[in-house]
């Protein structure tokens, strides 16, 4: 019978801890977090599009394309363009989201990137 109290018991205190574990708040934080970096990155690139116009976008060369995302970089979003396999750049180091986006033009086809970077 005293075995069958301390398997109980054990039981009960095992639930307990996965208890708290499954409704710890932490993870809900790190998912929005996640979230919140994600749309950081997805507004981050229609304010792009906005800024310099998809016609700009159309009829400039991948080195004007390559030094606009430059100036417009910061450290809480990097951007990036890809047309071929011509690249600005890769994914940066702390980037912890991304969104792209792919304008078809007649004359090439151009994959815009933003990377969300890492509060500290």
């Amino acid at each position: 019978m005293k075995f069958l109290d301390v398997a109980v018991a054990v039981i009960i205190g095992l639930s307990a801890f996965v208890s708290l574990d499954a409704f710890s708040p932490t993870a809900n934080v790190a998912a929005s977090y996640a979230l919140e970096r994600q749309a950081s990155a997805r507004d981050s690139l229609s304010a792009l599009i906005a800024s310099p116009g998809v016609a700009w976008l159309q009829s400039a060369s991948m080195a004007q394309t390559c030094a606009l995302l430059a100036s417009l970089s910061n450290n809480s979003v990097v951007f990036s363009a890809t047309q071929g396999a011509v690249a600005c750049r890769g994914a940066p180091a702390g980037a912890v989201a991304s969104a792209n986006l792919t304008l078809s033009f007649p004359s090439r086809t151009l994959v815009l990137e933003a990377w969300a970077i890492a509060k500290p």
